[in-house]
């Protein structure tokens, strides 16, 4: 919840202050209540996702800007001392970037030194926008400061995760590489319900089987019509021979680069951080 009201949170201790006395405003009362009975509830529960958090940002927003608005009004010192905080804070993480940079410390490969570049000018361009936010009286002024303050994440995040991020979290690129590898009569296999729907959606292809864990795709794998789109580890090995005798085989493995010791001798084996493939040629009479 607080990295999600950035770059607010510098000023919510003084917009909550100053919404004691407030609680007579019905709608005030009801968009405390819309934002703390969520955040218990999911707080409670086993299963958290971070994007649970989202509907009680719009509760946060109606109570924040009330109380900026009061503290504002008030000449609050909690708002420019946030403002230096804010400032102070991202400074610093623009500056601690460049020496881990420049020490070796960050995870990034020779041709990747650009991105730290990056991601210091996004957080100096918002420690700039917070001095902006000091420079200028009016609380429109301010506001539209701190409205600009994530741009530069929002414009450049993107360019600023490793190569060793991205494949370790995101398949779609990995899948760019082998895509020469996949005609439409291929088999493709994957080893985890999410690399089976990588492959799904950058193939377009509906005919993807699955080999070790079936997750949250067991249910459908249930169906009769759906069962033997499951392989076990054990019946790989044979599943595979069988295929290639009319259609070449593509195994996309996550995190276990290791099985295909158990597996026929592949045509190629491609690895690119904690994905794997192995490709097998057609076996045609």
């Amino acid at each position: 919840m607080a990295a999600g009201v950035l770059p607010w949170l510098f000023w919510s201790p003084s917009a909550l202050a100053h919404l004691k006395g407030q609680m007579h405003s019905p709608l005030l009362r009801y968009a405390l209540l819309w934002a703390l009975l969520p955040l218990l509830f999911f707080s409670l529960a086993k299963g958290k996702l971070a994007t649970y958090i989202l509907p009680i940002m719009a509760p946060i927003a109606i109570l924040f800007a009330h109380g900026i608005q009061q503290a504002f009004a008030k000449a609050c010192k909690g708002l420019r001392l946030g403002s230096w905080l804010n400032a102070g804070l991202f400074s610093l993480l623009a500056l601690t970037t460049l020496i881990l940079h420049f020490s070796g410390k960050l995870p990034l490969e020779a041709d990747e030194t650009y991105r730290a570049w990056l991601l210091s000018f996004i957080f100096a361009f918002w420690a700039a926008m917070a001095l902006v936010s000091l420079k200028v009286d009016s609380l429109n002024a301010k506001v539209a400061s701190y409205m600009l303050m994530p741009l530069g994440l929002f414009m450049l995040a993107w360019a600023t995760f490793p190569n060793i991020s991205i494949y370790s979290k995101m398949p779609a690129k990995f899948t760019q590489q082998i895509a020469h590898l996949v005609s439409p009569n291929t088999v493709l296999v994957a080893d985890y319900p999410d690399t089976m729907s990588a492959l799904n959606w950058y193939f377009k292809r509906q005919d993807v089987y699955l080999a070790g864990q079936k997750g949250e795709v067991s249910y459908g794998l249930s169906y009769p019509d759906a069962q033997h789109r499951y392989i076990e580890n054990s019946q790989l090995a044979e599943f595979i021979q069988q295929q290639q005798q009319t259609a070449p085989v593509l195994i996309f493995f996550r995190d276990k680069p290791d099985m295909g010791e158990q597996l026929p001798q592949t045509d190629q084996r491609i690895s690119r951080g904690r994905y794997t493939v192995l490709y097998y040629n057609a076996r045609q009479p």
